[in-house]
């Protein structure tokens, strides 16, 4: 169930309204496989994630890297299926956004996940 909001701290805006959080191995493994397409809005934090892929997935996906504290380290846009995504050495959690999503949010701005 979504329970937060994520707000780009440099402008304001809302970059996402409904938030869910896959904290445990099992659900960080799962990511968004066992749930619906992103819809606008939709944001899934995986944490402890330096690496994600998009095996199993049949649409593509923003997915925005940070550090413990949600500063933005590395972006991917417009992830296609079937991929993986570099090692991020300095990310500890990762948002995987709907396409298109990202597209306000650059390397070195802060999160606020509310």
């Amino acid at each position: 169930m979504p329970n937060a909001t994520i707000l780009i701290e440099r402008t304001g805006g809302v970059l996402a309204e409904r938030v869910w959080r896959a904290r445990s191995g099992k659900e960080r493994r799962r990511g968004l496989l066992d749930l619906p397409p992103l819809a606008e809005g939709d944001a899934l934090i995986i944490e402890r994630a330096p690496q994600v892929h998009t095996f199993g997935m049949s649409y593509r996906i923003d997915v925005a890297f940070c550090s413990k504290d949600f500063v933005v380290v590395h972006i991917v846009r417009d992830m296609k299926p079937r991929r993986i995504t570099r090692w991020v050495p300095r990310a500890r959690i990762a948002i995987e956004l709907r396409a298109g999503a990202a597209r306000d949010v650059v390397v070195g701005d802060r999160l606020v996940v509310d």
